[in-house]
């Protein structure tokens, strides 16, 4: 009896520290993909700027 309550607390304990790092990895994975945001968005910015003041400049 008490060796099936023990496979199934290690059980239980195994998978719930595989659920934690998988959550860990997907939070990551989600900062990543905002920061990548982030910045395509400031060189898509920094691209109009320089196209803006090109066209000034050439007049």
């Amino acid at each position: 009896m008490l060796d099936k309550v023990g496979v199934v607390l290690a059980t239980v304990i195994s998978l719930s520290t595989l659920t934690l790092n998988i959550l860990t990895i997907m939070e990551k994975l989600t900062a990543i993909r905002k920061e990548r945001q982030k910045q395509q968005k400031k060189r898509r910015i920094h691209k109009r700027i320089r196209a803006r003041h090109r066209r000034r400049t050439r007049q």
